[in-house]
């Protein structure tokens, strides 16, 4: 056996039995020592709290066009399936003459006119209030200030959500009037062909969609359009629809397609689909406008799977789950600090992901913290594991001349 094996064996009988002395010796160091397996950091993560649910895929919108029946009617010039652009025609009638379809034409303009005029100054009359409603700036400035308190919060908040939905209102509107006025534009062009003493009256499409229904029997709607745009419906239960509110985000998985479409929650039903009973339990329908949908050339009436996320915390400090102390009410988490000292702190938690759960105080990203809380006793020193892989041995190491430094070493207090 070489010398330095020898000194190797009798460090390692001296650690031992030094430690063996300690555990057994009344009032030992050992007693006031903390002896962590594991350890980690608290960790920047993107947490969620979400509800599973499922869905349809469906058109944004259903539009039709109607047949008149005191007309006479010739052929569509459509088929169900068929895409169509505003402009499209639809079908004809036949037996008209030029003054019969002139009136036709005008009378529906006049309707149309009359219908714009009133969006017009229902429009005027939304900016009219929009303007006296405070916008985000004024806002901040004013509920935010440092005299503000919780009832001049409240109130602002309720102002600002109605600014919101004003703006809203009026782009829907004028997205509605876009509308009517590409139907006067149809009309104009139809007067245009006749005078210019072209054929039958043709009924062109105001909407651009894909043809979901032609009625051969002439029953209304004659042509049923549906937007290419989709959406995903769905029902709620009682328990999950209070979780849920507009504008939350949403994931959408298929088996129809790979990855997954990001989305948010357009609408979701106040009331149940159903009249409220105690003989059913009520469902809530929703919509979730899914992002770059056409983009993944679905179809609509592919079943879905969406993940509604109802609480998020992005780049949040995040820690094993196992890792927080409960005591009574109040969380706790063992931190080893950079005096070598475990130390018992007091944090706020938030919600709970995949494992992890989000520290909101307490602690700050790169903390490291002892993983198993068991392994701690109370508060005070701590020891962990040697990993002697990790130690570069040098052969020609003279242990003889050093040799008491190590033994000092493991006996030092």
């Amino acid at each position: 056996m070489s010398k330095k094996s020898g000194w190797l064996i009798l460090a390692i009988v001296c650690f031992i039995g030094l430690n063996l002395f300690l555990i057994y010796k009344k009032n030992s160091l050992v007693d006031r020592t903390n002896f962590l397996t594991q350890w980690t950091e608290v960790k920047a993560k993107d947490l969620e709290n979400s509800i599973a649910t499922e869905g349809v895929l469906d058109a944004t919108e259903t539009n039709q066009v109607y047949i008149d029946k005191n007309k006479s009617f010739k052929q569509f010039l459509v088929k169900k399936g068929q895409p169509v652009e505003t402009g499209t025609p639809l079908f004809e009638y036949d037996g008209l003459d030029l003054e019969e379809r002139r009136s036709l034409i005008t009378s529906e303009q006049d309707r149309l006119r009359s219908e714009a005029a009133s969006m017009d100054q229902l429009i005027t009359e939304l900016e009219s209030l929009k303007s006296r409603v405070p916008s985000d700036s004024s806002f901040e400035s004013s509920s935010f200030g440092a005299d503000s308190d919780s009832a001049q919060d409240s109130q602002g908040g309720a102002k600002l959500q109605a600014y919101y939905d004003l703006a809203k209102t009026i782009s829907e509107k004028e997205q509605e009037r876009e509308k009517v006025q590409q139907q006067l534009d149809m009309y104009d062009e139809q007067l245009r062909t006749l005078q210019n003493g072209e054929g039958s009256l043709t009924v062109v499409s105001p909407y651009s969609g894909i043809v979901s229904n032609v009625s051969h029997e002439l029953d209304n709607p004659g042509v049923t359009i549906v937007s290419k745009n989709s959406v995903v419906k769905g029902k709620l239960t009682e328990e999950q629809r209070s979780d849920v509110k507009n504008g939350d985000k949403a994931h959408i998985t298929s088996k129809h397609f790979t990855g997954k479409l990001n989305g948010t929650v357009a609408d979701v039903a106040e009331l149940p689909e159903l009249t409220p009973s105690t003989d059913h339990d009520s469902r809530y329908p929703f919509v979730i406008a899914a992002d770059d949908a056409a983009e993944k050339d679905l179809l609509q009436g592919y079943h879905v799977k969406a993940e509604i996320v109802t609480k998020e915390a992005e780049n949040a400090n995040a820690v094993p789950v196992k890792s927080v102390v409960h005591f009574d009410d109040v969380k706790y988490l063992w931190v080893l600090n950079n005096k070598g000292i475990v130390e018992k702190r007091k944090v706020k938690t938030g919600i709970k992901d995949d494992g992890y759960i989000e520290v909101k105080n307490g602690v700050k990203k790169g903390s490291h913290i002892a993983e198993l809380p068991d392994q701690v006793h109370k508060e005070g020193l701590f020891v962990t594991l040697m990993k002697p892989g990790r130690i570069k041995w040098d052969d020609d190491a003279q242990f003889e001349g050093n040799w008491k430094y190590m033994i000092m070493g493991i006996l030092e207090p």
